[in-house]
């Protein structure tokens, strides 16, 4: 979820409610990067203000505080490491690219089983799976 803020954005992670904020206010590089309250430390200050700047084939995404930017300082493919903000360097691991959401799973078939549901469906566009949940009651888990 973003909010503008002169041309900065908070950014507010769907699950959790919390705040991407940079809680060293960006001030110097490889801050580790995380989800606060938006009142808690950082709360409406630049530390969680972010601007997203186009910059070649993507955009970097620069903390208001200090200028860094999303840095994946390691440059390596691997899933499970660590953002953290550093100055602009260059660099392909500072470059994001803004993915659009996935499309919805199409022709979804049920073939019912003892104690079974066989589910089957088309995948759309830009997702390579889903995460299928069931519930004893209406509405889901």
């Amino acid at each position: 979820m973003f909010t503008a803020n002169g041309g900065y954005y908070t950014i507010m992670n769907v699950a959790s409610g919390l705040y991407l904020t940079d809680p060293n206010g960006s001030t110097g590089p490889q801050s580790l990067l995380q989800q606060t309250l938006a009142t808690g430390r950082g709360a409406n200050t630049n530390s969680q203000l972010w601007a997203l700047v186009p910059n070649g084939a993507g955009y970097t995404v620069v903390n208001k505080a200090g200028g860094n930017e999303f840095d994946e300082p390691f440059s390596t493919t691997q899933v499970g490491y660590g953002i953290l903000v550093y100055p602009w360097g260059g660099g392909l691991n500072q470059m994001w690219v803004m993915v659009p959401p996935p499309g919805a799973p199409t022709g979804l078939t049920v073939a019912p089983g003892y104690g079974t549901a066989v589910l089957n469906w088309t995948a759309g566009t830009n997702y390579p799976g889903y995460l299928v949940k069931r519930s004893t009651s209406n509405g889901g888990p």
